[in-house]
């Protein structure tokens, strides 16, 4: 069988010498779900219930990687991205693993968003300058 190789902007970051987490950075929609996410994940307190706190904490675990799934998509999988920790547990950095991925993504993100937008303008310039 023959095969055709073309760049689809997927990239490859490794997290915490673990799981790998696949992403095209440029990918408008990507930023966007990403942008969604956060206040769904805001909400997830109000939406779970926190009559049994070992219950809240798996439950809002799981909520989580599923939010997370729906923002970065296959081939991701959050379980294996990060392994053997609650995405709610405190951090050395006095935020929770979850805040911390954010932080580590968003700029990312935000260029590869800034990348896409360059393109798009660059393209709309060359065609207004085509005969």
């Amino acid at each position: 069988m023959e095969e055709i190789q073309l760049d689809t902007g997927m990239r490859q970051y490794r997290i915490n010498e673990g799981g790998v987490l696949y992403m095209n950075p440029a990918d408008p929609g990507l930023y966007v779900r990403f942008q969604e996410a956060i206040p769904r994940l805001d909400g997830l307190e109000k939406e779970l219930s926190r009559e049994n706190p070992t219950d809240f904490f798996r439950e809002a675990d799981e909520k989580i990687r599923e939010i997370l799934q729906e923002v970065f998509g296959a081939p991701n999988d959050f379980t294996r991205i990060l392994p053997g920790v609650n995405l709610l547990a405190m951090t050395g950095t006095g935020h929770r693993v979850i805040e911390n991925l954010f932080a580590a993504l968003e700029p990312i993100l935000l260029k590869g968003a800034q990348e896409c937008v360059q393109q798009q303008v660059a393209e709309a310039l060359s065609r207004r300058q085509e005969p």
